[in-house]
């Protein structure tokens, strides 16, 4: 569960921010402390906004008819639909 826990302006020309706590599993921490660590990202904020920004743009897609594919070498291809991203009907 996620809170928000303060309101930050910013100097003129830069973004509103707002802090919140979320609580993750010990796993999921270790997740996102890896990918932190395995990208060019480097911090676990970082790798959690651009993660949010990458699933809305999946979201999107989907809404509007898209087909998402993921192909993994000598696998079969992972289609991802509105069930696996959690999207309302």
């Amino acid at each position: 569960m996620a809170k928000e826990v303060s309101r930050k302006t910013r100097a003129a020309g830069e973004q509103e921010t707002i802090r919140m706590t979320v609580d993750l599993s010990p796993e999921l921490y270790q997740k996102l402390e890896s990918l932190a660590g395995r990208t060019y990202l480097g911090n676990k904020a970082t790798v959690f906004r651009h993660a949010l920004a990458w699933y809305d743009k999946l979201v999107t897609t989907v809404e509007k008819g898209g087909v998402i594919t993921i192909q993994q070498p000598g696998r079969q291809d992972l289609e991802l639909d509105r069930v696996a991203l959690a999207v309302n009907s």
